[in-house]
């Protein structure tokens, strides 16, 4: 996040600007949703909101001559749709795509008996139910999602497909990959080194307050409780386990590095939306799910600045 402080502007972003030597012009942010109009080490930054309630707009003065940048000018225009008649043709093909795709939004799924909310800082019940879909199609030990992919929670009552399609609006492919025992540890650790990666297959305990990387304290296999990590170290380092994953977090994303050097990445060809759609619909309705307790945060997170990766 970024924002404006009594010490100046501070942020990722804000940070990333000051260590920049190299001749630059303009930085255009995103990802935070925050409004956001400053200069950082000389560099113009501009952030317009989220979902259109803004736009940037930036005049950037060249000088021929001096083959530079000279001046700019930044402004962020609020947008006011109340405002803006839709345009005829563009509303006719909308609503003529909406009634074509009605029939698959629209087909029901399920019931909840609950809702099922989401949560980037701790394990939630929507987390583990995706994991557990993805896992049952796949046939792993083990299966974890980034809960920054989980965009929305489900709503209790009657479940669509639109309503699943929100919550995983990506289309992601599923990857089954098999890792070492020692490579487990360390997909764990990315998993709370920032948002709280949601897993199904496998309980762990986490410190927040111990560096990157050191903040695992134990694990073990939720279907046979082979313990895979003791008191921060893997137990069985040269073993072999299989894992689903995302093809985001396969190649990386969300900083989930260590499945780049995976034994083996096999596509599945599956979706993931698809996928936990198939899974809402195969339980008994309506569904009763609650937090599975497979994740055991031992300390508070420590306030901003105080920790990393938070």
């Amino acid at each position: 996040g970024i924002e404006e402080g009594h010490g100046g502007v501070r942020g990722e972003i804000a940070d990333a600007a000051r260590r920049i030597t190299a001749p630059l012009d303009l930085i255009v942010s995103g990802h935070t949703h925050t409004r956001l109009r400053t200069v950082v080490n000389g560099i113009p930054i501009l952030q317009a909101a989220s979902s259109g309630t803004a736009v940037g707009v930036v005049v950037l003065t060249y000088d021929r001559g001096a083959r530079r940048v000279v001046d700019h000018h930044a402004e962020l225009w609020t947008t006011r749709a109340a405002d803006v008649t839709p345009d005829s043709s563009m509303a006719a093909l909308v609503e003529r795509w909406r009634g074509e795709t009605a029939e698959i939004a629209d087909r029901p799924i399920t019931e909840l008996a609950q809702t099922l909310i989401r949560d980037r800082r701790g394990e939630s019940a929507l987390g583990d139910l995706i994991a557990d879909a993805q896992r049952a199609a796949t046939g792993t030990q083990m299966a974890m999602t980034n809960a920054g992919g989980i965009r929305s929670d489900l709503e209790a009552g009657p479940v669509s497909f639109q309503d699943v399609f929100a919550v995983q609006p990506f289309q992601n492919v599923l990857i089954r990959v098999t890792l070492t025992g020692e490579q487990v540890r360390r997909v764990l650790e990315a998993a709370v080194t920032g948002s709280v990666g949601q897993v199904s297959g496998v309980r762990f305990s986490f410190d927040p307050t111990l560096p990157v990387g050191e903040r695992v304290r134990d694990a073990w296999l939720e279907d046979t409780g082979e313990q895979l990590v003791e008191q921060g170290r893997s137990v069985n380092p040269d073993g072999t386990y299989t894992m689903t994953v995302n093809n985001f977090m396969a190649s990386g994303g969300d900083d989930y590095g260590p499945f780049g050097e995976a034994l083996e990445a096999i596509n599945t060809g599956l979706i993931d939306s698809e996928v936990f759609a198939n899974h809402l619909e195969s339980l008994p309705r309506p569904i009763r799910y609650g937090i599975q307790n497979r994740i055991e945060q031992l300390e508070p997170w420590p306030a901003v600045g105080e920790g990393e990766g938070n």
